[in-house]
């Protein structure tokens, strides 16, 4: 008694299996936008005069152009101005004077902070406490 060869599902069923989980996560992602937006308020709340909350794009949206969720804190520190970010995994920091300006608009950064809090559900508090170290250090 032999096994039974694999056969593999026909290509059309492979792509609709992956449309099919790649919708799911589509669904998720206003969700994970508002809470982005609702942390990174709280931050500047928490931080004070020297922090301002901005935007870029209509709440809830994501963007593959480089504006990510369209949400930053801006933070004056000593002089300097810095950005807050949320990325695809992490909470960065950027100090906008080491940014170059490109044609297009966009500004690059070749060094920045990345924060200790890395799940997306880290609380305003602990995010703040984590930006003051950076600042300080």
């Amino acid at each position: 008694m032999g096994r039974e060869p694999v056969r593999a599902e026909p290509e059309t069923a492979q792509r609709a299996r992956r449309r099919s989980v790649a919708g799911s996560h589509c669904l998720l992602l206003p969700l994970v936008c508002e809470l982005i937006r609702s942390q990174a308020t709280g931050v500047a709340g928490l931080l004070g005069p020297d922090a301002e909350f901005r935007t870029s794009h209509e709440s809830g949206g994501y963007r593959e152009d480089g504006s990510g969720f369209g949400c930053e804190v801006l933070i004056t520190q000593a002089g300097d101005v810095w950005s807050l970010h949320r990325g695809d995994s992490v909470w960065s920091m950027t100090r906008e004077s080491e940014g170059r300006r490109q044609p297009d608009g966009r500004t690059l950064f070749s060094s920045w902070i990345d924060l200790a809090p890395t799940p997306t559900t880290s609380h305003p508090q602990h995010l703040a406490a984590e930006v003051r170290a950076a600042l300080l250090s």
